[in-house]
């Protein structure tokens, strides 16, 4: 007993011995022919315990000695809850020692997840320019395109203007050295179109001619009308040039709103 003085057990005379719950002290009757169970509280030193049991009375209740039926029914209930309250002691030592591994992996995973941010933002990166976002990224210096008539770049899928047809732009096709458009007029037209890219322009809808509209493009002038309508230099001309095709378009518009066959004439 560590020369803890410890009196013997006071129901079977037996010595006691100390014990641990967890890392309180206890003492108890080992004896398994004691007519009682008993032992004392779990404290916080051994000389605690010895002083708890060495102050153990035989309980007695008003007019004798308790009943040792009623007194050993006491006793049991008493170790039974000692025993679980040992086993909640274990059970949280066992808990508190694996918090240390929890912290841990919870700081792995916390890291783990800081990285994957970063890199899925440099990944994000890539692709804003490999998209064309980036500052200094030109889609179109990996292909040189064909331009058109008015030197805009032709790109597949663009609508295009082909002797006024409107015709979608399919592809390139190389022949003989020289870059043609497939085209086509429609999704399902099977005939397909190779002009030159030089030979056609980006189709721009115009709403159809009147009467209205064209006496509103004749008060304008012929220079004017020149440049607006017909698209013409106006400033590489000379002005008997511009009156004339003036006069020629504005009789072909008028002819055409009242349909004269030109051919015909």
């Amino acid at each position: 007993m560590s020369g803890i003085g410890v009196k013997r057990c006071p129901f079977c005379g037996m010595p006691p011995e100390i014990g641990r719950i967890g890392d309180k002290y206890t003492v108890q009757c080992v004896n398994p022919e004691c007519p009682a169970v008993v032992c004392t509280m779990p404290l916080d030193t051994e000389k605690d315990a010895a002083e708890a049991w060495n102050n153990i009375k035989v309980p007695t209740k008003a007019g004798g000695v308790m009943k040792y039926e009623q007194f050993a029914a006491n006793a049991r209930n008493t170790y039974d809850d000692f025993c679980e309250i040992g086993g909640a002691f274990s059970r949280a030592k066992s808990v508190l020692a694996a918090v240390p591994d929890l912290v841990g992996k919870n700081e792995r995973l916390e890291k783990e997840n800081r990285e994957l941010k970063k890199e899925n933002a440099e990944l994000k990166a890539e692709l804003d320019d490999w998209k064309g976002n980036a500052e200094g990224f030109h889609p179109d210096a990996y292909m040189k395109l064909p331009l058109d008539a008015d030197g805009v770049p032709i790109r597949i899928g663009d609508k295009m203007d082909v002797g006024g047809d409107c015709m979608t732009v399919l592809g390139y096709h190389l022949f003989n050295g020289e870059l043609l458009l497939m085209m086509k007029k429609m999704e399902s037209d099977i005939a397909i179109y190779t002009p030159k890219p030089s030979d056609v322009r980006h189709f721009k809808y115009a709403p159809p001619d009147s009467w209205e509209k064209l006496e509103e493009d004749a008060s304008v002038g012929a220079q004017d009308y020149c440049a607006n309508c017909l698209g013409i230099d106006i400033r590489k001309t000379l002005t008997s040039d511009d009156d004339e095709a003036f006069a020629k378009d504005i009789i072909r518009r008028a002819k055409k709103l009242a349909g004269i066959d030109m051919e015909a004439e």
